[in-house]
């Protein structure tokens, strides 16, 4: 309905509607649909874009999410975040570390690695790296390989973005 709301001109209809679903897949825990859901409002909503999509990258770290709804939702929030927000080297580098632990033997195995390595570039060029060298002391000096730290320091960065606005209780994931 979300959808068809949208695609009528209706956007107001649309985010409330999203947002309805949001809080009812998370009252029953269904977390990859919730995953989905938040997405969408992450792409689509007239306001607060980025706390959605913020939810939904916290939840990719939260659940076993499927690995190419997992980069979608971490490219998608690291294009809605500020160019050289602290966000987004740990957005690429949990993409990266995502599809190297979770790819197995995924159609778009290829694909999902080049979206992954490419939002690194973008970090990294946003950064001011220019060079491998440089690279990869940003790279070891951030400790982006250390899925522990990436995920940990990640989550403290979505929850602090998100602050109260929470669109579902999260409680069960803690």
């Amino acid at each position: 309905m979300a959808w068809a709301a949208g695609q009528s001109g209706d956007h107001a209809r649309r985010d409330e509607l999203y947002r309805q679903a949001a809080a009812a897949l998370g009252s029953v825990r269904a977390y990859v649909d919730l995953i989905t859901v938040l997405g969408n409002l992450g792409g689509s909503a007239q306001q607060n874009r980025e706390i959605f999509a913020a939810q939904a990258a916290w939840l990719v770290v939260k659940v076993q999410a499927p690995v190419d709804k997992s980069i979608e939702v971490l490219a998608l929030l690291f294009n809605l975040v500020p160019q050289g927000d602290p966000l987004e080297p740990l957005l690429a580098a949990a993409a990266t570390i995502i599809v190297a632990t979770r790819v197995g033997n995924h159609p778009q195995r290829e694909k999902l690695f080049e979206a992954a390595a490419k939002l690194l570039s973008i970090a990294a060029s946003n950064a001011g790296i220019q060079s491998q060298e440089a690279a990869q002391q940003w790279f070891a000096e951030n400790r982006l390989s250390d899925a522990d730290h990436v995920f940990q320091r990640l989550l403290a960065l979505l929850e602090q973005l998100i602050g109260d606005r929470w669109i579902f209780d999260r409680a069960p994931l803690q």
